[in-house]
């Protein structure tokens, strides 16, 4: 059964972010050596989730990440090592999975892909 257009652009209009892909920029330093840059690329709106699994409440409190989950259109292509910025923020984050993994069915009517990311500091 799909889902109505209510809940689908309540959802939608309630709920997104706007983020960013980051594009790794590699400026010379003038010596022979390089220095690595961040610039935003192309912006896109998602919507995040904190993963609150009882596994990934542990891995936190080990200090080894926080995971989220990020619900983006479908044409926005995602893959493992991409990295994101969300724009109100600044927040960075590391795709760990690939959109096209995680795809809603075509007969809900959210046209959906779901990643996995954690948070990053870009250098």
């Amino acid at each position: 059964m799909p889902v109505n257009d209510f809940t689908k652009f309540t959802v939608m209009e309630n709920f997104t972010k706007k983020f960013c892909f980051m594009v790794k920029k590699l400026v010379s330093d003038g010596l022979f050596g390089s220095t690595t840059t961040w610039e935003d690329g192309m912006e896109f709106l998602a919507i995040e989730r904190h993963d609150q699994t009882i596994e990934a409440q542990q891995a936190e409190q080990q200090g080894t990440a926080s995971t989220y989950s990020l619900y983006v259109d479908k044409g926005i292509k995602l893959a493992p090592f991409d990295c994101i910025k969300r724009l109100e923020d600044g927040q960075t984050y590391e795709v760990t999975t690939a959109s096209s993994d995680r795809i809603s069915p075509a007969e809900s009517g959210m046209n959906l892909a779901v990643v996995q990311c954690k948070k990053v500091v870009l250098s």
